[in-house]
């Protein structure tokens, strides 16, 4: 089931797409919280609160949740499907078609977005 994630032209099996979908879920989640992290400290103008104030740290969230979460999940989907349709030469109406909607899916989260990547694993490496 966890078999060659990092093997982005290999033909999986739906158990396996299962798999890859799940180990790129949650490096998807990290990588995303690692930007934001990046963004409040750095670019953001918010001050994190001193502490564990947890009210604090909701309200700062919150006002950049809304704009820096869907870019990041945008770039990492679509740079996934862009790797995988890359390595698989799948430049055909089925792998765009997949770039586009991992692309769009994204501003809905990065749990409907890695779908069509997760499905892009599944074709076959074509020979063009």
């Amino acid at each position: 089931m966890f078999e060659k994630l990092t093997d982005f032209s290999f033909q999986r099996s739906r158990k396996q797409a299962i798999g890859f979908y799940i180990v790129w879920l949650v490096g998807g989640s990290i990588i995303t919280a690692f930007f934001v992290d990046i963004y409040i400290r750095f670019f953001s103008g918010v001050p994190m609160p001193k502490g564990m104030d947890i009210a604090g740290a909701v309200r700062a969230l919150q006002s950049i949740g809304k704009s820096v979460v869907p870019v990041v999940i945008l770039v990492f989907s679509t740079v996934m499907a862009l790797i995988i349709t890359g390595a698989k030469k799948a430049y055909n109406r089925v792998g765009l078609a997949c770039v586009l909607l991992a692309a769009a899916l994204s501003f809905v989260g990065l749990i409907f977005s890695m779908i069509p990547v997760a499905y892009l694993t599944t074709l076959p490496k074509s020979s063009s």
